[in-house]
């Protein structure tokens, strides 16, 4: 089961559709609409269809996690798409370009719909009513609707999928709208759904994971005895990031497949007291094969603590536990 979070600005006919389409689906189902508007119509949807909502500014969306942390506090969005374990992105009439962090962090992994063909009529500016007006003006004969994977480019990216409808001398470009959005509700869930059975969301370069613990007598080098001091532990720092690098690669794993942890290099920068929060996020680097190639960092509040390489090897688990 895949999950899906969902982006929007507006009233959320897209993202209601969304939700109810993947309602009874063992292939995805939505977990979370975020917005970047408090007033947005979509947040009420996903209230009376049981979805949790969070909202977020435009300067918290633009923000990095660097930047978060560097200034003391959460990263909203990061935690937020962590914490629903999200898989995929969906952008449901969403007016904010997304920026370059999101994309590593979810590479190949958001997709956008589009009201005209692009590459017509797409770029800055190009959403909603513009679409339409432009369209209109120029006296064009069709227009409809395009689903894409987003890069950093606005309205770029793989294409997905495409449908047409016959524009008329009489159309407006109201009537114009009416006629993407019957175009938009026939075939958005869909192509999603085609999209996570084609593409698998196989493991992805790019993709992170966080785990965070706090630092207490139970974890701390003189309890390991790897130390005769209570701050965090060094074995501790490492098991949280395999952790970290463990929980990336079973989001993707099914019930059969683990992995087994098989290189650990790593340097422990700096001690961390009782109390300090600790977090380890595991970065995939590589996939050859079987074996996933991991960075691995870990930050106290007052900055980082250690990084390194980890590799883990995707096993059976039935045979592995056989051959002990």
């Amino acid at each position: 089961m895949k999950n899906i979070v969902i982006l929007a600005s507006g009233s959320g006919t897209n993202a209601e559709n969304i939700i109810r389409y993947f309602q009874s689906s063992n292939q995805a189902r939505v977990q979370l609409v975020m917005a970047n508007k408090a007033d947005a119509y979509v947040l009420t949807r996903a209230e009376n269809l049981q979805v949790p909502q969070m909202t977020f500014s435009a300067a918290e969306f633009r923000q990095t996690p660097q930047e978060a942390e560097q200034a003391g506090v959460p990263h909203r969005i990061m935690e937020a798409l962590q914490q629903y374990r999200a898989d995929l992105i969906i952008l449901a009439g969403f007016l904010l370009k997304v920026p370059e962090y999101l994309l590593a962090a979810y590479p190949n992994r958001i997709i956008n719909i589009h009201p005209a063909l692009l590459p017509a009529y797409g770029g800055k500016g190009m959403y909603g009513e513009h679409v339409h007006q432009a369209v209109i003006r120029a006296k064009e004969t069709e227009s409809g609707i395009t689903i894409h994977v987003i890069d950093e480019r606005y309205d770029c990216g793989e294409n997905l999928f495409q449908a047409k409808c016959n524009i008329t001398p009489e159309d407006t470009p109201e009537s114009l709208a009416a006629k993407i959005h019957e175009l938009e509700q026939a075939h958005f869930p869909r192509v999603i759904e085609e999209f996570i059975l084609n593409k698998g969301l196989e493991l992805c370069v790019g993709r992170t994971y966080t785990s965070t613990t706090t630092v207490d007598h139970s974890n701390t080098a003189a309890t390991y005895g790897s130390g005769d001091m209570h701050v965090f532990a060094t074995p501790a720092m490492i098991g949280l990031m395999e952790n970290a690098a463990l929980l990336l690669a079973a989001e993707e794993l099914d019930e059969a497949s683990a992995t087994v942890g098989t290189l650990m290099n790593t340097n422990h920068i700096k001690a961390s007291p009782i109390g300090a929060t600790i977090r380890a996020t595991a970065k995939l680097t590589a996939v050859s094969g079987r074996k996933l190639t991991f960075h691995v960092s870990a930050c106290d509040d007052k900055g980082l603590i250690g990084e390194g390489i980890h590799e883990r090897f995707i096993v059976n688990r039935e045979k592995f536990l056989s051959k002990l």
